[in-house]
């Protein structure tokens, strides 16, 4: 007999158990929220790619920058040392030929060479492209090192920009390194 408020109960086969529990597994998989957790890892993979290409350009940026400013440097020394290459107090040394021949020469000086002269040839030849070699041989320099023959023609190279060296003799004297060099430098016509 049954007891007040029961109401009749039907027995489960283990085979109906088995699909109650199959079907509750499914329900739990679907409340689970596996999609929302890729999504996060997505999106936090590409935020971390997003930030590594950005610290990328951000050290491009400072590179370029940094020689910007370097270039900056360069032209305001070569700015400050055109005025102050002065021909007479008078008017400044435009010429680029002359220009850059007092400047080998106060390089070459302030290295510690003595009697520079003016350079035996001081021409050009043309190039296609309306491009100017110029060529600046200076003889018979002269110094009891040859460390200050050599730094003397590293002065130059680091005072004047673009300028190259084609050759280099030293020799040998009593009590003298001598040494023959040949600047060249190229310039474009207007």
């Amino acid at each position: 007999m049954e007891a007040p408020g029961e109401t009749d109960r039907v027995r489960l086969t283990d085979d109906d158990r088995f699909d109650l529990q199959l079907a509750a597994s499914a329900s739990e998989r679907r409340n689970q929220p596996r999609a929302l957790v890729f999504g996060a890892g997505v999106l936090l993979a590409g935020s971390l790619l997003v930030v590594m290409l950005g610290r990328g350009a951000l050290a491009r940026a400072e590179n370029a920058i940094d020689q910007i400013r370097a270039d900056e440097t360069e032209m305001s020394a070569l700015l400050a040392e055109v005025e102050r290459v002065d021909t007479g107090g008078q008017t400044l040394v435009h010429d680029p030929m002359t220009r850059t021949k007092l400047l080998i020469k106060e390089a070459t000086e302030r290295a510690g060479v003595t009697g520079v002269d003016e350079p035996i040839s001081g021409s050009g030849r043309t190039l296609e492209g309306g491009v100017i070699v110029r060529e600046f041989r200076y003889e018979r320099l002269r110094s009891h090192s040859i460390g200050v023959l050599l730094g003397s023609v590293r002065s130059s190279l680091g005072a004047i920009v673009g300028l190259n060296v084609e050759s280099i003799r030293l020799k040998p004297g009593d009590k003298e390194w001598e040494m023959r060099v040949v600047y060249t430098r190229m310039e474009k016509t207007s």
